[in-house]
């Protein structure tokens, strides 16, 4: 149940910001009162009381940003702030966005590339049944750890690669 009273705390704290500010308004401006009764129970006059609340209290921006980290929403709005800044600019410099996009796709597609290729030779077991029982018919020889066929002195070396490759195929 804590979990959905957290939630429901997130969310109304970014979707109804006046109001949630208007909250730690008042009640900051509740403890800075409750402090001056304190004082005035004490003999202090009212606003004698009031001006010594507050310079006990200092001010309250930081006691805000306090609040709003306790809340677990300061992360959430500093993103938004920054993903609206960044549009923004990309928005002013369309060259540069363009780039922008560009290599993203180029380095997403090479990554994909890649990890397709790892996965098809290394990754993935043979297609035949029951591998684990097939005789082991590849060699750590240097030559062998080439990934292409090589032909020396009329003998052919033909790696792990290469071999899983033609059984893929």
């Amino acid at each position: 149940m804590r979990i959905f009273a957290s939630l429901h705390s997130v969310i109304s704290a970014l979707f109804h910001r006046s109001l949630v500010e208007n909250e730690i308004e008042e009640g900051l401006r509740a403890h800075i009162q409750a402090r001056a009764n304190d004082l005035e129970r004490s003999g202090v006059p009212h606003s004698e009381a009031e001006r010594r609340a507050r310079l006990e209290f200092g001010g309250y921006q930081k006691y805000k940003e306090e609040i709003r980290e306790a809340q677990g929403t300061h992360f959430l709005e500093t993103l938004i702030q920054d993903l609206r800044f960044a549009l923004r600019v990309l928005r002013k410099a369309p060259g540069f966005t363009v780039f922008a996009i560009l290599t993203l796709a180029l380095g997403i597609g090479a990554n994909t590339a890649i990890f397709s290729l790892i996965d098809g030779l290394m990754l993935q077991t043979l297609p035949i049944r029951d591998p684990g029982r097939s005789p082991n018919s590849c060699t750590t020889t240097p030559a062998s750890l080439n990934l292409v066929s090589t032909v020396s002195r009329g003998t052919l070396t033909v790696s792990c690669a290469t071999v899983i490759m033609f059984f893929r195929t």
